[in-house]
């Protein structure tokens, strides 16, 4: 009996597995930044990360990590892009900067950065810097927002925290 129940469980794995749904949205949670939010159900997870100093109301910066269960329409630049299209009816200008489209282990992706200056319900400008890849069984996003001018070395910070999310 032992070995049957592990032979089915084997069996059930290598299915799982081969059916993809063990792939994973490879990210760490930046240093000195904690959960302000969460949700997650069937159909879709977010999770938002901010200083640990400050609080949903005054943020500064912002990564939000998302996964939607596998929509075949949804594609990396198109999702991007129409992100941008709602960011116009909420800012004063808007502008969109191509940082790089590809594959990164297997899986396609597209990264850019929206500027919204300002926002009109903040009154604040604010960065969107996004990478959008498609999954086999989910579609992500990873994105950080600033609401603050940052220097050089830290745009090469996020730059490469988004460059490093990658499907496993």
């Amino acid at each position: 009996m032992k070995h049957t129940t592990l032979f089915l469980f084997t069996l059930f794995y290598i299915a799982f597995i081969s059916t993809g749904h063990a792939e994973q949205l490879n990210f760490k949670i930046p240093k000195n930044y904690k959960i302000a939010f969460k949700k997650q159900n069937n159909n879709q997870s977010i999770i938002e990360f901010i200083r640990r100093s400050e609080s949903l109301k005054n943020w500064t910066r912002m990564v939000t990590i998302q996964s939607f269960k596998y929509i075949k329409e949804y594609k990396p630049e198109p999702f991007i892009l129409n992100m941008a299209k709602l960011a116009r009816r909420q800012c004063g200008t808007t502008q969109v900067f191509p940082v790089k489209n590809g594959k990164q282990n297997g899986y396609p992706f597209s990264h850019k950065v929206i500027v919204c200056d300002p926002n009109k319900f903040t009154k604040i400008p604010e960065t969107m810097n996004i990478k959008a890849i498609k999954g086999k069984n989910k579609f992500y996003v990873a994105q950080v927002s600033n609401r603050v001018d940052i220097d050089e070395k830290e745009m090469k910070f996020w730059a490469n925290y988004l460059r490093d999310i990658v499907i496993k």
